[in-house]
């Protein structure tokens, strides 16, 4: 899917000029593959580097300032990145798991205000 909402959104840049309802249509496309991968859940690092690959796509070809998608993928990415990790080290026989995984929760549920960054 990661490939598909690729060449959705290379395909809004590189077939220029086109209809309007066309434009609407690939970028309603792209949307929904965007988020339905978003939606995905991560069971190997394979899906978990697709994810990470869409969201370089969309943060280096987004030259008109629209960032919703980049946030969905985002906070999927950092989530599905702790939640897999977790699951790795229980996997591993490791009893402790950090409270990392909490934040990361929060932040998928858009609460940015509880990351602390260091100034």
């Amino acid at each position: 899917m990661a490939a598909l909402a690729e060449q959705l959104q290379a395909s809004m840049v590189e077939l220029q000029p086109m209809p309007d309802a066309a434009m609407n249509s690939i970028n309603d496309a792209h949307s929904a593959v965007v988020e339905a991968l978003a939606a995905m859940p991560v069971t190997k690092s394979s899906e978990l580097a697709d994810k990470l690959r869409v969201l370089a796509y969309l943060v280096e070809g987004d030259e008109g300032g629209a960032l919703n998608l980049e946030t969905v993928m985002l906070q999927a990415v950092l989530h599905d990145l702790g939640a897999y990790r977790i699951r790795e080290a229980i996997a591993e026989g490791f009893g402790v798991v950090e409270t990392i995984y909490g934040d990361l929760l929060q932040l998928r549920a858009g609460e940015y205000a509880r990351i602390d960054r260091p100034n």
